[in-house]
């Protein structure tokens, strides 16, 4: 008998466990449950902001950045120093460049390496494209008009053989082009530039690391696909500039590395030879990232490159 009612007991409670599973029958799609959203009335009366929470106008603090970035008044242009000379600020973030032409923007806040010249190289020569480049990026986001005349204030002229003649914010960035026999793309330092920033001894600052380097052409066309009316025909050529020459260095690694491509330090574009060193195989995606930008300008597949949009 007591087995009996134990038996009766299982099985009723099986039952009620079974009963609250849904069950879905064979004509419904198996793409879910069939469920209904419910509303509590807890959450409900709660507040879908809280009281203490501010919402930051991001526009406005990045228009902000740049006018902080880009004043050129708190600049002391009468000595060769990072101290401002505006009341509430202690360093300058803009400089005149002497050397390349028109103006440098320091790394970080503080920094003096390019007003500081060495027994080896002037000090315009540590100034970086990555600076220079991503605030004008940034910029051209914001909707801020940078193809517009420098001020006479940060108009320095190019002292350099084959330099450019720099009269626009935006035309900053061609300063970081390595022309010629130096090799045909842009770097993280002026062309021609003898500064030793990130790299080891006998080895070209413009070609000692992958990352910079390709950072500095990426940056270009973003800046480039920003702002189609700077001059357009003479962006171009460079674009298309760049591309070939990262085929050409595609090939040669090919050859010399056809099982490991791109696990190498960098790859030096004036004498065409990989730098050995530590190992940046990510540069890879780097590169394909430059030639899918270049085959939405230009034609690259007439070198051989098909490009998947």
């Amino acid at each position: 008998m007591k087995i009996g009612k134990k038996l009766l007991v299982l099985s009723l409670s099986c039952l009620m466990i079974m009963s609250q599973f849904n069950r879905v029958h064979a004509s419904e799609e198996l793409t879910g449950r069939n469920l209904k959203q419910r509303s509590l009335e807890v959450v409900e009366n709660m507040p879908n902001i809280s009281s203490h929470y501010k919402i930051l106008d991001w526009a406005k603090r990045g228009k902000d950045l740049n006018d902080f970035v880009f004043d050129y008044t708190a600049t002391n242009f009468d000595k060769k120093t990072e101290f401002s000379v505006k009341e509430g600020r202690t360093f300058s973030t803009i400089y005149r460049d002497d050397k390349y032409g028109g103006y440098m923007i320091p790394a970080f806040y503080g920094e003096d390496r390019p007003l500081r010249s060495t027994e080896k190289h002037d000090g315009e020569d540590d100034q970086e494209s990555i600076s220079v480049t991503s605030a004008l990026i940034v910029a051209s986001l914001l909707g801020i008009n940078m193809n517009k005349e420098l001020p006479k204030e940060l108009k320095g002229k190019t002292t350099i053989e084959g330099g450019y003649e720099i009269n626009t914010y935006l035309d900053n960035a061609l300063k970081y082009f390595w022309n010629g026999d130096k090799g045909n793309v842009f770097t993280n330092v002026p062309n021609g530039s003898e500064s030793k920033l990130q790299n080891m001894e006998n080895v070209s600052n413009a070609y000692g690391d992958f990352w910079y380097l390709l950072i500095a052409n990426q940056n270009f066309y973003r800046l480039a696909y920003l702002n189609p009316d700077w001059k357009p025909e003479e962006v171009l050529k460079l674009q298309e500039t760049v591309a070939d020459r990262m085929i050409d260095m595609v090939d040669v690694l090919k050859q010399k590395y056809p099982d490991d491509l791109f696990n190498i330090q960098c790859f030096d574009f004036e004498n065409m030879e990989a730098v050995k060193g530590w190992h940046q195989p990510d540069a890879a995606v780097g590169t394909g990232c430059i030639l899918y930008y270049s085959g939405s300008v230009s034609r690259v597949e007439d070198k051989g490159i098909t490009i998947e949009k």
